[in-house]
């Protein structure tokens, strides 16, 4: 029987095959480190980022606490890399001053290994910062609570809100170094949604009924306050939300009444010989309106439209400053007390760019928007229960895009304020007060006497 001999063919298989195998395990080898060496330079990026971030946190509080002589700092380690063996991380800032606002410059740099001498990512922002002055003012807010989103601030001063506060995004209440006030009654029951509103809701709510009035959604929300706010169980250092002193208390905090306003008597006051009937619509013009007078229809202010206000005005439908340059209402120049301009529009108050001006004394106005949502209870003067509901919800004072009031007091007294963007408002009231984007309040002394301060209004990464 013949017999067949094989000769190393299995040689000549390997011979075409493994170098294709090490070519395979090359190209992922490779793709394995060029992934880890992206991943690496986005961390580098990522601590450089949070650092040119802390460098501009940083800055903002130091100007602030020197009223804007703060010079800038060279390069300064934040982190030092060297007791955890990973990223060294460095931020330097530098101030520019633009005549009143600031531009800060701030670069982040991250380094590996900690001793290395040149960076592995550097980060570069532009930052704008608006400078804003206050006067002495407060912030009171009815059953209807303060809810603040967004870059939505209050700095300092005297804030009591009578229902609940809730904050999201990067929403603040006072600043570090400058503390406010914020006194919460939770006068929230009973709770939102049971039937039968009682003629004399809201109630006090009791320990076990609507606990924790302050609400911290957002993780960069912070409140630099004295804070009392009753059945508030979070207290300082549980949770970090509540700084400077903290909460303090969580019981005794009695609701208030809001500002009172003697409508009746503005009423029986009108001058009967100065009575507009029919809408006004002022452009391009300059009007003047005299003490007491009434205007039965909607009042709008377009381009180029000023009216000089001299005393006490009613209007009975809505009143708007509109979207263009130049409409502004503007307080005398001999007026010595704040003019009322009583708004009983179900829109009630829209300002969209207008400004409300103050004369050379600091005079500003009293905005009230009066309505609510029955007419024919007191004529407005006493509402709640389930009225006091549907007005509350309801807005008659919206604020947005620049408007400028410094010493200006908005009061929504049955329904709602909603501040929207920028802006530099003296005080606000309402059942309900809402503020969003970049709206921000500030305070200064009992006294008055003007306090500056600095707010982010711009921010961009360099390239």
């Amino acid at each position: 029987m013949k017999r067949f001999q094989q000769k190393g063919s299995i040689l000549i298989s390997l011979i075409i095959t493994l170098p294709f195998l090490i070519t395979i395990v090359t190209a992922y080898l490779s793709l394995a480190v060029n992934s880890l060496n992206v991943a690496r330079k986005d961390q580098f990026q990522t601590h450089a980022q949070f650092s040119a971030d802390a460098g501009v946190d940083m800055a903002v509080k130091q100007l602030n606490l020197s009223e804007g002589t703060w010079p800038g700092v060279a390069e300064t380690e934040l982190k030092d890399g060297v007791t955890d063996g990973e990223v060294k991380t460095t931020y330097e800032v530098s101030v520019q001053d633009l005549g009143g606002d600031i531009q800060l410059t701030s670069i982040g740099r991250s380094y590996f290994p900690s001793n290395s001498t040149s960076p592995r990512s550097e980060v570069e922002l532009s930052v704008h910062l608006r400078k804003v002055t206050s006067g002495a003012s407060s912030v009171v807010s009815g059953f209807g609570g303060l809810i603040m989103k967004n870059h939505a601030k209050i700095l300092g001063g005297s804030v009591f809100v009578n229902g609940f506060v809730e904050l999201d995004n990067q929403s603040q209440i006072g600043q570090t170094g400058d503390p406010a006030s914020l006194a919460v009654a939770n006068q929230t029951c009973p709770l939102t949604g049971q039937p039968g509103y009682p003629g004399d809701y809201p109630e006090l709510c009791s320990a076990g009924q609507n606990d924790n009035p302050i609400d911290i959604i957002g993780i960069n929300a912070i409140i630099y306050a004295d804070v009392s706010a009753n059945n508030q169980s979070y207290t300082n250092p549980d949770n970090n939300f509540m700084v400077e002193n903290g909460l303090i208390s969580n019981s005794g905090v009695t609701p208030k009444v809001l500002p009172p306003y003697d409508r009746a008597a503005q009423i029986a006051a009108v001058n009967t010989a100065d009575i507009h009937t029919g809408d006004i619509m002022c452009q391009n013009q300059n009007i003047t309106w005299q003490a007491n007078k009434k205007i039965v229809g909607n009042v709008t202010l377009m381009q180029n439209c000023t009216i000089t206000v001299l005393g006490d005005v009613w209007i009975t439908g809505d009143l708007l400053l509109d979207n263009r340059d130049n409409a502004d209402m503007v307080v005398g120049t001999t007026i010595t007390e704040a003019p009322n301009i009583m708004v009983d529009g179900q829109n009630g108050v829209r300002s969209k760019r207008g400004d409300f001006v103050s004369n050379s004394a600091g005079v500003g106005f009293n905005i009230i928007a009066s309505w609510c949502n029955d007419f024919s209870i007191n004529d407005c003067t006493d509402v709640t229960g389930a009225n006091l509901i549907a007005s509350s919800v309801q807005t008659t004072v919206l604020l947005e895009n620049d408007v400028e009031a410094p010493n200006t007091f908005f009061y929504a007294r049955w329904s709602t304020v909603d501040i929207q963007n920028d802006g530099s408002l003296g005080a606000i009231a309402g059942q309900t007060i809402s503020m969003s984007n970049h709206a921000t309040i500030t305070f200064g002394t009992a006294a008055g006497v003007p306090t500056s301060y600095w707010i982010i209004d711009g921010y961009r990464r360099t390239f």
